[in-house]
């Protein structure tokens, strides 16, 4: 599945302001509220105060002393849901931008402009409503995150706020009937050294030029390396139905041949055994700790994360709706 924007933030030095009377100024009073120079418009005149902003139907623009900054969704220009996956649409959604811009005289290249945030986003319509998948989200650990619930969600996040991963029901904030079981997942690159450090973009033009491909590549790899490291739960079926169990070492003998077997078994135990040691995660760094070397440990890791997708995939066969089994369903939907 393609990666979508959902929001971009940019900001220059690099810009002219026809008459600051087209902006609001912002200028509050007190000791640590000091007037600046925000700028000195094409009229000659010197403007002070906090900041000018003018918030527009697509752009919201402000002007401050690091210059001016400007705020627009590109798929929400386009459509109230839909989301822009072809960055080549994106010239279409900046020609709106400066018409807004060219309305209060502000004037800019932004496509030269450095990006300080961006929001790439999927959605999909789930098999079942977005709240049966609390105890997945519950019960995923995620690499230096914290988590927060929210009534129609979840987010993973850092204490400095420089990203955020939130998964919600897109439908309900909507309030849309018609978009029902309407999952969406949001990667959040919220400050300029985490954006780059994650995508190696630096400004409007690298977005264009990298495309779509590139987007969804470091959207996929940021929700596999900050979310998907599984806790997991307990709650395991306690009642063993023969003729069940006769049925799935049958699918594990078909997908693993003679080692089938062995992971039948595991199937039983790994969930104890992920709470156990903290995820996924904290497995990778214990064979580091152990010595083994990055090669072993990327494909121990790649066939250990292919396992839980097989697990998953029996047991939603099963009819089980296992966090195992929801946590596979979302990986695979997002992040594959």
């Amino acid at each position: 599945m393609i990666a979508g924007i959902d929001k971009i933030v940019l900001q220059t030095r690099d810009f002219q302001l026809k008459d600051a009377d087209f902006l609001e100024l912002e200028s509050k009073k007190g000791p640590k509220n000091q007037p600046r120079l925000l700028c000195i418009d094409r009229t000659g005149k010197e403007v002070w105060g906090q900041k000018l902003y003018s918030n527009q139907p697509r752009t919201n623009l402000d002007i401050n002393h690091q210059g001016l900054k400007v705020s627009f969704n590109p798929s929400k220009i386009l459509h109230p849901y839909d989301l822009l996956k072809d960055t080549r649409k994106l010239r279409e959604v900046i020609g709106m931008v400066e018409k807004e811009m060219s309305e209060v005289g502000v004037k800019t290249n932004l496509q030269e402009c450095m990006l300080t945030r961006l929001d790439l986003t999927k959605q999909d319509v789930m098999p079942q409503p977005i709240l049966v998948y609390s105890d997945a989200f519950r019960m995923l650990k995620g690499n230096r995150t914290e988590k927060r619930e929210y009534p129609s969600g979840y987010s993973f996040g850092n204490k400095s706020r420089t990203f955020d991963v939130i998964f919600y029901d897109k439908g309900a904030e909507l309030r849309d009937a018609n978009l029902s079981n309407f999952m969406r997942v949001e990667v959040q690159y919220l400050k300029k050294p985490v954006l780059q450090k994650e995508t190696t973009l630096i400004t409007l033009s690298d977005v264009m030029r990298g495309g779509s491909d590139h987007l969804t590549q470091c959207y996929n790899a940021f929700l596999n390396n900050r979310v998907f490291s599984l806790k997991n739960q307990a709650g395991q079926q306690l009642a063993i139905d023969f003729n069940d169990e006769v049925e799935e070492l049958k699918m594990y003998r078909q997908q693993y041949g003679r080692s089938g077997l062995n992971k039948y078994l595991l199937s039983k135990s790994i969930d104890n055994c992920l709470y156990a040691i903290g995820g996924v995660e904290m497995l990778k760094m214990i064979l580091y700790g152990a010595g083994y070397q990055k090669s072993a440990v990327g494909k121990i890791l790649r066939d250990f994360n292919n396992f839980l997708d097989v697990k998953g995939q029996i047991d939603r066969s099963r009819g089980r709706d296992t966090v195992a089994g929801m946590i596979s369903e979302v990986r695979a939907r997002f992040a594959a």
